[in-house]
């Protein structure tokens, strides 16, 4: 039996169709992606030689500049996921050793979202890019909790349990991922956006 195509299906369909074309309408930003670009910028610091200045852009991206600058090892993700439309990174960690050099805590980025699309989106980018072996870790998107205004928190993370992480390895990740983050989500966003105008014309 078919089940008949409503009204608010369509409606449905055209508003996660804005979400991907807002997405698809973001600048680029390849002159700006200076860490995945030119690799300067994490471990040189000041400007690197695609020219942004990263010791300002760490104070720019805080929400408390004097005191917590964005970690240099999570900062280039922090600011490819501020390139996104309605993505709106909240907190984030570099990562850290404990006192004999081991992995203690994970890098992480926490972000809020007003289009639900775009977690999703996140999530097909990380476990394709891991399958081409562009990382060497599997992350993942995971709800942390809601906010104080009842809003959806989500993280950027590596999956817990691979026996050889390193930071080093994690922090390469986040290098290759913020090279390649914006190209993925456009090229998937494109594939959803076709998906849905072909359930658009078979309704």
């Amino acid at each position: 039996m078919l089940i008949a195509f409503e009204a608010r299906d369509k409606d449905v369909i055209e508003s996660q169709k804005r979400d991907l074309q807002r997405l698809l309408a973001q600048p680029a930003a390849t002159a700006r992606q200076p860490c995945g670009a030119c690799g300067a910028a994490a471990k040189d610091g000041g400007v690197c030689g695609c020219g942004l200045d990263w010791s300002q852009l760490a104070r720019q991206l805080s929400s408390d500049p004097e005191r917590f600058p964005i970690e240099a090892g999570i900062l280039p993700l922090v600011f490819a996921l501020s390139e996104v439309p309605a993505i709106a990174p909240c907190w984030s960690c570099e990562g850290h050793l404990d006192a004999r050099g081991r992995l203690h805590r994970l890098p992480s980025i926490w972000f809020t979202c007003h289009a639900l699309a775009y977690p999703s989106l996140l999530a097909e980018a990380l476990v394709a890019l891991s399958a081409k072996r562009v990382l060497k870790h599997n992350w993942q998107i995971a709800a942390v909790h809601c906010g104080s205004a009842l809003e959806p928190v989500f993280a950027i993370e590596p999956r817990v349990g691979d026996t050889d992480a390193s930071l080093d390895a994690f922090h390469a990740d986040i290098q290759a991922l913020s090279a390649t983050l914006r190209d993925r989500l456009h090229a998937l966003a494109a594939a959803h956006i076709a998906r849905l105008d072909a359930r658009l014309l078979a309704a």
